[in-house]
């Protein structure tokens, strides 16, 4: 099947996307740092973005 167009949506306009963000991120931060932060954390350093 071919698609003429793809839709991303990457600031959550289209779909309520901040828990798949937030979890994108976290297992980022984890696979980087080596350890989990705080879900608060994370979420200011999102909101700050």
């Amino acid at each position: 099947m071919r698609f003429e167009t793809v839709l991303f949506d990457l600031d959550g306009t289209g779909i309520d996307s901040g828990a798949m963000i937030l979890a994108s991120f976290r297992h980022a931060t984890s696979s980087v740092l080596r350890g989990q932060l705080p879900k608060d954390q994370l979420a200011a350093a999102l909101a700050g973005a």
